[in-house]
């Protein structure tokens, strides 16, 4: 039954909260077993085995689990103290005492025990004999006797006592404890050996009851079952039937069955357990001793058994030979190999079958292995097979000596080795057919134009042709043996680095590398030649490294051919400047470096202004000239790291690299002014020009190529229809220009509109969803008046607005028109509207100026004012816009921040207090009745305003549907059909309603 040990088995070390309740419960009715039934003379109890079973615990689980197992430990015992009525002033001391025993008792036996199989041999078990049932007792026995030192005559029968039943408990329990796994006892009650086991139970309990009650000295005849039981048993069923004896014999004890036992006078009834411990230490040491005698015999046999398999299946003929030359053993590959059967072997001797001009030879070896001069031998040797056929074999001889070193018999293997020799012959055949193939070879290499050098593993050189020797400058006489790196040398360009390493190569290296990174030889003589390398590895059948083969081939022709199409490829053949495939790689590698390392760069481009007149007027020759001029001064304002390139006709771009955007405008800017102010002469006539340039910057590495110029041309565009001479950066707004060009308004439209107020305020109401009546305030929104009285529309009026960057002036109107113009009316009626400020406005020190001036003239309270502006911008512009905002509450006045939902991470980081609501964008609520994730998304927003003491604004709720999931949602204010239709805020302020706050 015995299992198979291991580290895993051995120390558990993460055990689950049932095993450690299940042990504490074994501790608590251990514990109590030995108060109810082991007790003797008042409160003394003859066998304690709770701490045997604590230091199995602590032994078999790691350091970290000790508190735990030692703490549920000392509570269990407690417990069982306390239902069999023990005083706690009695029992905690001893508790105390347990606890540090079983502790210093694991502490020894993890130093003293082996980890995997701690009770493997006797040596082991005299360790835990001496550690755990001897010394360790015998500490907690002193300290014991401490609290009564008062009292001398006492001292030794209680030191006896304890010690008694600690060490018995100890030799009892603990190798149990060691040694018990859950799947042994489940074997057990499965395996053939349980009724054996059973009988040895019950015929060692028997036998021992009828010992203690009907012979003398009844502990020497108990041993004679024990040791019977240690003999036939395994380990751990010895233990068992050792503990059950134990625990047979402590319930005589303390019931006073044993009283006819004598012993001297005034002598304990606990004297009976010294004799008991003493039968148990031999039992257990023969059952160690009959575990490393079972474990021992199982090695020999497994041992055996390996040599016998190993030799009767080996593929190579292998025998055991008597030192007279008879065939004692031999296996199934050697008949195979000689023809003869093993029987026919066995009556013969190796003499009988060896080739008889190979015999003396052998004979030799084998005295001199008999005479000890050595160990082993092996040689080639040719036996005579039954049916007349000659074999060649590898025979290796090796002697066994018994312990007289008297010689015993040889170990021979004979492995077939006929083919080998048969193919000696075509092996020489083959040596000289090599050598006319490499006397070949050298000449075909001498041959070639490439140039041909061969080194050994050591890389020293071992041949060159002559273009080699021509191309180094070294003669074959002098490179031979010279390592490779003294001979060629490689550098990367012609001023590049030298190529440190030869031999390891890149496969795409050669015409299609760079060519600035092309690989050049230099000679001893100062001559260069552009080459194209290639290596080859040269290897044995084994795949073992002989050498190497380098050949260099002259391509300083091509190169020059390669670099002159190459520059044609990637330049304007008119200015020389980069073309835009050039330009469109070096946007590439921009955008690699602000994926990889972060950089910002600017991009523009460039469109010169009349241009086209100059062609028309002057001619080709003249426009071709002036871009020449044209692009060596842009050229001059530049950095060295900057790119120009010419993109086609008069359209120019420029890629500055690490330049973030304001820089890189101001760089934009020095160059068209340099183009503005430039004078150009043809034919002794004056022509001016002028450039107009748009900047973005490529900050997004998720950007294309493609889109980023597209920005910066849709820049451009927006440059050139403000008026020509600009430099306009990118906005998103301005690709509207590209849409809706045929509507757009000039500067001078959106002025005369503004001055003669040809706009009109629409006010949408906000009401809180259950009572979508009671409105709390309106939003208001500029929109044109129709366009037979403006000449233009809604549509075109707010796109130019944005392409021409004039929301500031809008929202100068705005504060000026609501706050003066319609002020007393407001004020009047009460009602709170919510004026929107552009990301213009916000960064505009002017209309700061302009919204506090008005806020010190109007009539409106600040209480009925609120301000309205774009999460996106407060989030970009948070410096500038907060102490603008933070003013505006000083003063009374409200701040809506609305299309939230985008940023809620850096939304969320955002004074408390600041903002009193928080608008979702529109796009959230739409399907929000029916969409889980924008239901998701409302409530994250609805519990972010409530954190920033703001409340939630929701809308347009147009539908049922959308209004009653909003009103599930909790948000506090809806904007929609539902609440009320727009409507003008003249019309509203005209009629008879008033505000009831």
């Amino acid at each position: 039954m015995e299992s198979n040990l291991n580290l895993a088995a051995v120390q558990q070390r993460s055990p689950g909260w049932r095993t450690l309740g299940g042990l504490i419960l074994l501790v608590f009715l251990l514990a109590l077993f030995c108060l109810k039934f082991t007790l003797v003379d008042g409160l003394i109890v003859s066998l304690w085995l709770p701490t045997a079973l604590m230091i199995a615990m602590l032994y078999r689980f790691s350091h970290r689990h000790w508190p735990l197992l030692l703490i549920g430990s000392a509570a269990a015992m407690a417990a069982a103290n306390l239902i069999c009525g023990v005083p706690p002033g009695f029992y905690l001391p001893l508790t105390l005492v347990n606890v540090a025993e079983s502790m210093l008792a694991a502490t020894l036996l993890h130093r003293l025990l082996p980890a995997i199989d701690p009770l493997e041999n006797v040596a082991s078990w005299i360790k835990f004999v001496l550690a755990a049932v001897v010394f360790t007792p015998m500490v907690s026995a002193f300290v014991m006797l401490i609290p009564h030192l008062h009292t001398p005559e006492l001292l030794p029968n209680r030191f006896r006592i304890w010690f008694i039943s600690e060490a018995l408990g100890i030799l009892t329990v603990t190798p149990l404890g060691l040694l018990f796994r859950p799947v042994s006892l489940a074997r057990l009650l499965h395996s053939p050996r349980l009724p054996e086991v059973l009988m040895m139970l019950v015929g060692t309990l028997g036998a021992s009851y009828l010992a203690l009650f009907w012979l003398p000295y009844p502990f020497a005849f108990i041993s004679i079952p024990l040791l019977t039981a240690s003999i036939r048993l395994q380990r751990l069923e010895a233990l068992l039937i050792f503990f059950a004896l134990t625990v047979m014999v402590a319930l005589l004890i303390a019931g006073g069955q044993l009283a006819h036992i004598r012993y001297p006078a005034n002598a304990s009834p606990l004297l009976n357990y010294l004799p008991l411990l003493l039968i148990l230490l031999p039992a257990n040491a023969m059952t160690i001793v009959m575990h490393g005698l079972r474990v021992e015999r199982a090695h020999i046999v497994e041992s055996e058994n390996r040599f016998r398999n190993a030799m009767e299946y080996s593929a190579i003929g292998m025998a055991l030979v008597s030192p007279q030359g008879h065939w004692l053993q031999v296996n199934h590959a050697l008949c195979t190999l000689l023809g003869y059967s093993a029987e026919s072997l066995k009556k013969m001797t190796f003499q009988d079958i060896t080739y008889p001009d190979d015999l003396d030879l052998d004979l030799q070896q084998l005295q001199a292995l008999l005479d000890g001069t050595i160990q082993s031998y092996t040689l080639e040797k040719r036996y005579c097979r039954q049916d007349g056929q000659i074999v060649w074999a590898m025979l290796a001889v090796s002697l066994v000596r018994d312990e007289r070193q008297r010689p015993l018999y040889f170990i021979s293997q004979i492995e077939d080795i006929s083919s080998l020799k048969q193919s000696e012959q075509a092996n020489s055949r083959l040596a000289e057919a090599l050598h006319e193939e490499k006397e070949r070879l050298h000449i075909t290499l001498d041959a070639i134009k490439e140039a041909v050098i061969c080194t050994n593993r050591a890389k020293a050189i071992t041949f060159m042709n002559p273009v080699a020797e021509r191309m180094t400058g070294w003669r074959a006489e002098q490179a031979m043996g010279q390592h490779i790196d003294e001979v060629v040398h490689l550098t990367r360009g012609l001023e590049g680095a030298r190529v440190a390493n030869l031999l390891p190569f890149d496969i795409n290296e050669g015409l299609n590398s760079p060519i600035e990174q092309a690989l050049v030889l230099h000679n001893n003589k100062g001559e260069s030649f552009e080459v194209q390398r290639a290596v080859s590895p040269l290897r044995t059948l084994d795949q073992e490294l002989l050498g190497m083969v380098l050949v260099l081939q002259d391509v300083s022709k091509s190169r020059e051919l390669m670099r002159k199409l190459s520059y044609n490829a990637s330049h304007d053949a008119l200015t020389g400047l980069p073309n835009r495939t050039s330009f469109e790689r070096e946007l590439h590698q921009a955008l690699m470096l602000t994926a990889n390392e972060g950089q910002q760069h600017g991009l523009a481009f460039l469109d010169l202004d009349r241009f086209k007149a100059v062609n028309d007027t002057a001619g080709h020759a003249a426009g071709d000239e002036l871009l020449r001029q044209i692009s060596r001064l842009m050229q001059e304002c530049l950095r060295n790291s900057d790119r120009l390139a010419r993109l086609g006709g008069d359209e120019f771009a420029i890629l500055m690299f690490d330049c973030a955007l304001e820089p890189a405008r101001d760089r934009v800017k020095t160059v068209v002014q340099k183009i503005n102010d430039f004078r150009f002469t043809w034919n002794e006539k004056l022509y001016r020009i002028g450039a107009s340039a748009g900047v973005t910057q490529i900050a997004d590495p998720q950007l294309t190529a493609g889109e980023l110029m597209s920005q910066a041309d849709v820049a451009c565009y927006a440059a050139k229809h403000s008026g020509r001479g600009q430099v306009v950066v990118y906005q998103a707004r301005q690709t509207l220009l590209m849409e809706q060009d045929s509507v757009l308004l000039s500067p001078a439209q959106i002025a005369r509109i503004l001055e003669e107020n040809q706009l009109t305020l629409t006010a949408r109401a906000v009401a809180p969803p259950k009572t979508p009546l009671a409105t709390c305030f309106y939003q208001l929104a500029v929109e044109v008046a129709a366009a037979e009285e403006t000449g233009a529309t809604n549509e075109a009026f707010h796109a130019t607005v944005a392409l021409q960057g004039l929301e500031a002036n809008v929202d100068a109107w705005l504060v000026r028109r609501v706050l003066l113009a319609y002020g007393p009316e407001i004020a009047r009626k009460g009602i709170t509207v919510a004026l929107t400020l552009s990301e213009s406005g916000l960064t505009s020190p002017a209309l700061h100026a302009a919204l506090f001036s008005a806020l010190r003239q109007t009539v409106i309270p600040p209480s009925l004012l609120l301000f309205r502006l774009d999460e996106s911008v407060l989030l970009q512009h948070q410096a500038a816009a907060e102490p603008l905002l933070k003013t505006l509450k000083q003063q009374g006045c409200g701040v809506i921040v609305a299309h939230v939902g985008h940023q809620l991470a850096a939304l969320s980081e955002l004074p408390s207090g600041l903002a009193d609501y928080l608008q979702l964008d529109p796009q959230f609520i739409a399907q929000v009745h029916c969409n889980q994730m924008d239901e998701i998304l409302v409530n994250i927003v609805h519990g972010t305003a409530h954190r920033l003491q703001a409340q939630s604004i929701a809308g347009p709720a147009d539908l049922p549907a959308t209004h009653q999931k909003l009103i599930e949602l909790g948000i506090d204010l809806i904007e929609g059909e539902v609440v009320s239709p727009p409507q003008s805020l003249e019309a509203m302020l005209s009629s008879g309603y008033f505000s009831i706050r």
